[in-house]
């Protein structure tokens, strides 16, 4: 005898957050709750992603660390933070941000300033082994917290589409997709003042009525004044005008990545899939582990671009005759990275979602939170993975006499980054190989009705 829907929803224990058994005529699940799930991590992103976007910048910069060291510092805290999944609260996240706000803003907690503000003079501090230590307490802290609820809160998303309706199913790759595009969120870091453009500064100085108004305890309109940083951003995009020299923050370099990733998230769900579908007959147009290959395949483009802009760079940098101090190249705008970022964030949209999707449906039911976190595990021994390649490559790179290594800890134009770049396309290359081998001989899961 046939089942009624809701006979089948309960042996599959779908039910909603009142235990009440979910079917087509309830107002429940789907897109509903999936759109506060989906804010809920673009919230939590911005907070996380807010704190460590600059974590490089912030390890030269301030904490006066070297090139290659910040590197690696970076990506161990990064495998770190993946491989904790299960473990943590949530609200341990919240104390590590407050944490780093200390280091950040107490000045017995980092060294003073450089004088010149560049390593390459030698007359930096170093930060001390306490201001060191308490740091990345603050930064492990906050990763501890924030990898705890990401796997369950992914998992919990899927699990508002229903497998047996085929409009759902389709609803739920679509899931991932912006699920993926809010993880891509990052906050704005504080800019300093600068000289450019003087006039605008009147925007951000509070006048005798704005100082009485705010003394009272009532809020100043944004509209009659603004923030340094808010009138700095202005600053920057007038600067993108004149066709000379462009002097942009490394901050705003990583932006590129998370612009990509929300240009590209739109046209695959809404354009690249549909003509997939036509292609391949598939649902979601693309399988799994197919839109996984042509992730790591797009990939390796994105090494190769930055491989020969790296080329182009150092030439640059020996015609002005910068090569032994250091300093940036003039005559190369910083938008020559925007193509890298593009092809970077192409192959982020395919892999990572498609990691999801495969990681979410080929798990059993009760295994979908483990699964997901199964997912950072392997994230996270990539990090450190990529710390060892540095530190490897620099060891043997700069065994032989006094040759600086590929990845210098100063001066990056006596290095050799482009060839750093052609071994990660080389090695992306093999893992390609790899992964096709390996996925023309794996068997999906079968879920039965």
């Amino acid at each position: 005898m046939e089942k009624s829907p809701e006979e089948i929803h309960t042996d599959e224990r779908i039910v909603d957050t009142d235990a009440c058994v979910e079917n087509r005529q309830t107002k429940t699940g789907r897109w509903k709750a999936a759109k506060y799930i989906i804010g809920n991590q673009g919230l939590s992103c911005l907070g996380f992603y807010g704190a460590t976007i600059n974590l490089v910048v912030y390890f030269t910069d301030v904490l006066h660390q070297g090139n290659a060291t910040a590197a690696n510092n970076v990506s161990t805290w990064a495998g770190t933070a993946a491989s904790r999944t299960c473990v943590a609260l949530s609200c341990v996240s919240v104390v590590g941000m407050g944490l780093m706000v200390l280091s950040a803003a107490l000045p017995t907690l980092k060294p003073p300033p450089c004088p010149e503000s560049s390593l390459t003079t030698g007359k930096c501090r170093k930060a001390t082994s306490l201001q060191m230590s308490f740091f990345f307490m603050a930064l492990y802290v906050m990763s501890f917290g924030a990898a705890a609820y990401m796997p369950c809160l992914t998992a919990m998303g899927a699990d508002q589409f229903d497998e047996e309706v085929d409009e759902e199913k389709q609803q739920k790759s679509s899931f991932f997709n912006w699920f993926y595009l809010c993880s891509t969120i990052k906050g704005s870091r504080k800019v300093a003042h600068t000289n450019a453009y003087r006039f605008l500064d009147k925007a951000a100085t509070e006048t005798e009525g704005e100082r009485k108004t705010r003394e009272r305890g009532q809020m100043i309109s944004p509209w009659q004044l603004c923030t340094v940083t808010q009138v700095e951003e202005v600053k920057f995009v007038l600067r993108l005008f004149p066709a000379g020299s462009l002097n942009i923050p490394a901050a705003a370099v990583s932006t590129f990545d998370a612009i990509s990733v929300i240009l590209w998230v739109p046209i695959y769900d809404r354009v690249i899939v549909q003509v997939a579908k036509h292609w391949t007959g598939h649902p979601r147009g693309l399988t799994s582990l197919q839109r996984i290959g042509a992730g790591l395949a797009i990939s390796i483009l994105s090494m190769i671009a930055a491989a020969l802009i790296e080329i182009n760079r150092l030439r640059i940098a020996e015609e002005e005759g910068v090569m032994a101090t250091g300093e940036a190249v003039k005559s190369m705008s910083v938008f020559w990275q925007v193509p890298q970022y593009a092809i970077v964030g192409a192959a982020e949209v395919s892999t990572y979602i498609g990691q999801m999707e495969l990681f979410y449906d080929e798990s059993p039911d009760a295994l979908w939170s483990l699964s997901i976190a199964l997912m950072g595990v392997g994230s996270a021994l990539g990090n450190y993975i990529s710390t060892l390649l540095v530190v490897v490559v620099n060891r043997i790179t700069s065994s032989h006499g006094n040759r600086e290594p590929w990845i210098p800890e100063e001066n990056l134009n006596l290095g050799h980054m482009d060839k750093f770049f052609w071994l990660l396309a080389s090695i992306s290359a093999i893992t390609l190989v790899l992964f096709i081998w390996f996925s023309r001989r794996y068997q999906y899961t079968v879920h039965l009705s």
